[in-house]
């Protein structure tokens, strides 16, 4: 079982990063009925190891996010009889917070574009 933890900030050199979380590996304990199944913690040694090269995890997540923000995002949009197309060359995430929820916020870098 696990997580990933995303912390968003509107005034660092990394606007987003993530990291592995709630890292935590489970078992079965004993035989599962139908309203009964008891997991607990194992596997103690492979855990420690994996929370030891978070660092790794860093680097490889953040950037596949970042990657992924940007294929779904940027790119330029046409539409059929309009005279123009809109380039979005840039799309940075961040979070507003409130006591219940979150929002994810996307500012997009764009301008007008003649058409293809």
């Amino acid at each position: 079982m696990g997580g990933l933890d995303f912390r968003f900030s509107p005034h660092a050199v990394d606007q987003v990063s993530v990291d592995l979380g709630a890292l935590e590996l489970s078992c079965e304990r004993g035989a599962a009925t139908a309203t009964t199944l008891t997991l607990v913690p194992c596997y103690s040694d492979l855990v420690s190891a994996l929370r030891g090269r978070t660092a790794e995890f860093h680097g490889a997540l953040t950037t596949s996010f970042a990657q992924l923000i940007s294929a779904i995002f940027v790119g330029r949009i046409t539409a059929s009889g309009v005279a123009a197309d809109l380039l979005i060359r840039r799309a940075t995430p961040s979070v507003v917070s409130a006591a219940s929820n979150a929002t994810l916020h996307l500012e997009l870098e764009a301008a007008i574009a003649a058409p293809r």
